[in-house]
């Protein structure tokens, strides 16, 4: 899940959360809540999105993982809170998390990756 909040108030995070109601008439945010699919010939970006007051992010792949979403001075410095997650375990052996990021006024960044296992080798001589 996605979740992108903008308010002159970026600590106020929990009524981005739903926890207030999102609904409620004199709320002073906008919000994008969306679920990220990737097409898995294409391996674009497809989004469903659950709430949409920012307006319409163009989103697309940048690169193995990495996506931007881009939409003309929707991204404040300041003003942005981002929270992204995996939400359903993947299936492979390898577990994936992703990062979201705020780059500039005018897009945001979204990075799915795989959580590498370190080992610690001990050499006793």
């Amino acid at each position: 899940m996605l979740l992108i909040w903008i308010s002159e108030n970026i600590y106020a995070w929990k009524s981005a959360l739903g926890i207030l109601d999102s609904t409620e008439p004199g709320r002073k945010y906008k919000i994008y809540r969306a679920l990220l699919r990737i097409d898995e010939k294409s391996f674009e970006p497809q989004f469903i999105v659950l709430e949409n007051t920012i307006g319409d992010i163009h989103w697309r792949r940048e690169e193995t993982g990495f996506y931007t979403g881009s939409l003309e001075k929707a991204f404040p410095e300041d003003k942005v809170w981002i929270n992204s997650k995996i939400n359903i375990p993947f299936k492979r052996s390898s577990p994936i998390d992703c990062m979201a990021v705020r780059m500039d006024e005018h897009i945001i960044g979204l990075n799915v990756f795989m959580i590498q296992k370190t080992r610690l080798f001990l050499l006793i001589w």
